[in-house]
């Protein structure tokens, strides 16, 4: 039983469970248009408790809660205190302007990593980008030294495009200085942001360039190849989803058909996973 729960390949695992966002990022790729106008958009406190509990007993090892943006969901504390509890190792990846003294005093102890999304190291770039209205990464610099104080490791996103290649991120970074660092090669998902990015796509030489010239800041680099099918994702509704046709194809509800079942519905390539080194969670044990 054992080895069917891990031959799944789901030890980690990203849950959107939040659809909407307080920012309007331009390159966004998880924006769920079509859930939009329906009377239910996201699972219930409870529903989403049995969806971790699932998960766990399948494997998984980890549990990154996104969205949207994953701290407009009320009982997100609850969620990662709970996940916490079963065993999970729990990272929240956020635009981090809902992120609260008192919700780290909370909860904090029950959080290993936070991601934080980073995709200039100019302010006016940020808000034309649709990231915040001119106060981003001042917020990001503010918040750090918290985080890191409550002993969570830090994760910093950041998405490349046309806007900044010929931009140096290494002082922005280095004041941050995070645990680990991504480079993301802005990701067009049809239905999802297409109609939006074209001006701001970039090609294969044009991203591998970009982290040559940052290669001291040991940045883990992820192309549009292999980003598509290397994560386990489930959105809002709690589903399986994938885009590896270049569009979201869906599961059934996790919760209804079982995790089996629905993870044999999408498509998950997992040596993509082992190749951007989707297990680096488990060099830290502490």
């Amino acid at each position: 039983m054992n080895n069917n729960k891990m031959s799944l390949g789901i030890w980690s695992v990203n849950w959107h469970l939040w659809p909407s966002c307080n920012y309007s990022c331009v390159f966004c790729f998880a924006t769920f248009p079509e859930l939009k106008g329906l009377k239910k958009r996201y699972l219930t406190k409870n529903e989403g408790k049995r969806l971790l509990l699932l998960l766990k007993r399948h494997g998984t090892e980890k549990i990154t809660f996104v969205g949207g943006e994953p701290l407009l969901c009320p009982w997100l504390g609850e969620y990662v205190s709970y996940a916490k509890s079963l065993g999970l190792i729990t990272t929240i990846v956020t635009n981090g302007s809902l992120l609260k003294d008192e919700f780290l005093n909370k909860y904090g102890e029950f959080i290993d990593w936070i991601g934080l999304s980073i995709d200039s190291s100019s302010d006016v770039v940020e808000r034309k980008l649709g990231r915040g209205k001119g106060d981003h990464l001042r917020n990001i610099i503010k918040l750090v030294p918290k985080i890191k104080e409550l002993g969570i490791r830090i994760k910093i996103n950041v998405t490349i495009t046309k806007a900044i290649l010929q931009e140096d991120l290494h002082k922005i970074i280095n004041q941050l200085n995070p645990d680990r660092l991504k480079f993301f090669q802005v990701l067009e998902i049809e239905g999802e942001n297409d109609g939006k990015i074209e001006n701001l796509l970039i090609d294969e030489a044009e991203f591998q360039e970009f982290i040559k010239r940052h290669a001291d800041l040991n940045p883990i680099g992820e192309n549009n190849d292999i980003m598509r099918g290397s994560y386990v994702m489930i959105d809002p509704l709690g589903r399986f989803f994938d885009s590896t046709r270049g569009h979201y194809i869906y599961s059934d509800p996790i919760t209804k058909v079982g995790v089996e079942t629905a993870f044999q519905q999408i498509t998950f390539e997992q040596p993509k996973f082992f190749l951007r080194g989707g297990m680096y969670f488990r060099e830290y044990t502490d």
